[in-house]
C-alpha cells in the first residue's frame, strides 16, 4: 500500500553496507570511550559490538545510552539494560541438555524469570553458542542438534515465546539419550562375548556321547 512509484524508484540510488569487523568496532567504541572519560572494561565493549551486529551506529548508540546512567560501566550493566542472558547461564543450559539434566533445565527457566531476560535474545544467544560448538565438533551433528536449532530458531515468531522456548528445551531432553543411557550402551558394546557353557570338543578330545554308545553295545 505504501509502495514507491517506479518513477522514483530509478531515480534513486541504493547502497548495501558489509557489516563492520567485530575488533574494529571494538577498537572504535574504546577510542569513544577514552575521548569522553567513559570508563569501561573490555568485556562490555565486546558484547556492545556483538548487539551491534557489525554497525557502527547501533553499537554508538547503546554506548550512547549506557553513558547517561553511569560514567562507570561492565559487562554486567550491558546484559542487565538488553536483557542479555549472563554466559554462564548459556553454559548452564547446554550442559544440563547435554547431561539429560532435567531439575537444572526447570532452574534455567525460572532464573531467566527472576533475572529479567528476554525469552527471544536467550534463544537466539543459546542457539549460536550450540552452532558454535556444531562447527568445532569433528563428527557430524546429529538429527537431535540440528532440532534444537530449529526449535530455538522459531522462539522468536511464536506468540508466546516463553512456551516455544520450554518446548524447545524439553523436546531435546526427550529426545537426546541421557549419560547413563549412553554409559549402559557403551558397557554393552564393549562387553566381551560370554562363553558358552556348552564347550565344543577338541579335534583330539572323544565325543562323549559316542564313548557313552561304545559302553553300551560292547
Amino acid at each position: 500500500a505504501h509502495k514507491l512509484p517506479e518513477t522514483i524508484i530509478s531515480r534513486t540510488q541504493r547502497y548495501t553496507f558489509r557489516p563492520v569487523a567485530e575488533d574494529a568496532v571494538i577498537k572504535h567504541l574504546a577510542g569513544i570511550a577514552k575521548q569522553e572519560d567513559i570508563t569501561i572494561d573490555k568485556e562490555a565493549l565486546k558484547l556492545i559490538a556483538k548487539h551491534g551486529e557489525g554497525s557502527f551506529r547501533d553499537s554508538i548508540s547503546l554506548l550512547d545510552q549506557m553513558r547517561h546512567s553511569s560514567n562507570s560501566i561492565n559487562k554486567s550493566d550491558i546484559e542487565n539494560a538488553l536483557g542479555i542472558a549472563p554466559e554462564e547461564l548459556i553454559n548452564d543450559t547446554l550442559s544440563a541438555l547435554d547431561h539429560g539434566d532435567r531439575d537444572k533445565i526447570v532452574t534455567v527457566l525460572n532464573e531467566i524469570v527472576t533475572q529479567g531476560v528476554d525469552v527471544v535474545r536467550f534463544a537466539h544467544q543459546l542457539s549460536e553458542a550450540h552452532r558454535e560448538i556444531l562447527v568445532t565438533k569433528t563428527e557430524p551433528p546429529t538429527e537431535t542438534d540440528l532440532s534444537l536449532l530449529e526449535l530455538l530458531a522459531r522462539v522468536s515468531a511464536h506468540p508466546k515465546p516463553a512456551i516455544a522456548l520450554d518446548i524447545a528445551l524439553f523436546r531435546q531432553m526427550v529426545t537426546k539419550p541421557t549419560a547413563s543411557k549412553e554409559k549402559v550402551v557403551r558397557e554393552v558394546e564393549n562387553k566381551p562375548e560370554q562363553q558358552s557353557d556348552l564347550r565344543k570338543p577338541d579335534k583330539d578330545e572323544p565325543d562323549q556321547a559316542t564313548e557313552n554308545y561304545d559302553d553300551i553295545h560292547e
